[in-house]
């Protein structure tokens, strides 16, 4: 098996850039700079103090720790690598004694805390990009915190994150989706290259997720046909470079049966037509 490990760049960002071939500039630079080699410990969140107690005088931590409540209180921790170290910590303290929270109470917390990030819309949606989701044991260059007795439990936290930040990413679905019917109609360059799937993060915003399955097929085919003539064979390419690859097993699963009756819809329109309009039409099967 292929091991990838740095504590420069994260995994997301190795996989990411190896695996999956998309070069992300921001994203690589945002880990180099999270890493434990620049990071600025005052830019560290109160989870820092507390994993690195051994360095700390009590009081200290324990300051950390209320300043950690009062993040918790405010909606202020987001991050996925942020929850998970300050939760597994909680955890940890709650082994040692240290404060007066059983482990279950801890994972509880958490669920609720999860909870009152999705209903006040304070979840960073998940990534279009990320094809493959990495197992995180770690962030900012350092491990979580995880002993035995928790381990169920700290397993748990980032497919539960990855799980709610799937569902703030679907928030915004309708907003993609009036942009994509917008370029279909007056810009089919744009909207070409949205929905493809060549890596390029700032110009295939669509193409790693199955948005299109939000458009009814009849619609879809209703707004490609009402387009120049001229421009019907390069929304064809961009859908056959679309679900290339095996997409249809991964990441576009869902569209697997909205691109059926598509097709389906097309060809009940070329049997509607005749001569040269039907053979038109029914030329959009190519490689679909």
């Amino acid at each position: 098996p292929l091991r990838l490990e740095s504590d420069l760049l994260s995994n997301e960002v190795l996989i990411d850039t190896i695996v999956n071939g998309l070069y992300d500039k921001d994203k690589i630079t945002k880990s180099i700079d999270n890493s434990r080699h620049f990071i600025k410990p005052e830019s560290k969140g109160p989870w820092f103090t507390i994993l690195n107690f051994d360095l700390y005088p009590t009081t200290d931590v324990d300051n950390a720790l209320e300043e950690l409540y009062k993040q918790f209180e405010e909606m202020q921790i987001i991050e996925n690598g942020e929850i998970q170290h300050s939760i597994n910590l909680l955890f940890m303290l709650s082994e040692a004694k240290h404060i007066d929270k059983t482990i279950d109470d801890i994972y509880l917390f958490f669920l609720e805390y999860v909870r009152k990030l999705q209903k006040n819309n304070k979840f960073p949606p998940a990534d279009l990009f990320t094809e493959y989701e990495p197992i995180r044991d770690s962030a900012y260059g350092y491990g979580y915190w995880i002993n035995d007795s928790y381990k169920h439990y700290s397993s748990k936290l980032n497919k539960i994150l990855a799980q709610q930040q799937q569902i703030a990413l679907r928030k915004r679905y309708p907003q993609f989706l009036a942009d994509l019917r917008n370029n279909l109609k007056e810009d089919t360059a744009k909207f070409c290259e949205q929905i493809s799937r060549n890596g390029l993060k700032d110009i295939n915003i669509y193409g790693y997720i199955a948005i299109l399955s939000s458009f009814k097929p009849h619609e879809f085919v209703d707004m490609w046909l009402s387009i120049d003539m001229t421009n019907w064979h390069n929304v064809r390419t961009a859908l056959v470079n679309r679900y290339s690859g095996g997409s249809l097993h991964g990441d576009l699963t869902d569209e697997g049966p909205w691109l059926k009756f598509v097709k389906m819809n097309i060809r009940h329109r070329a049997s509607k037509a005749s001569g040269i309009d039907k053979l038109r039409i029914s030329r959009l099967l190519i490689g679909l």
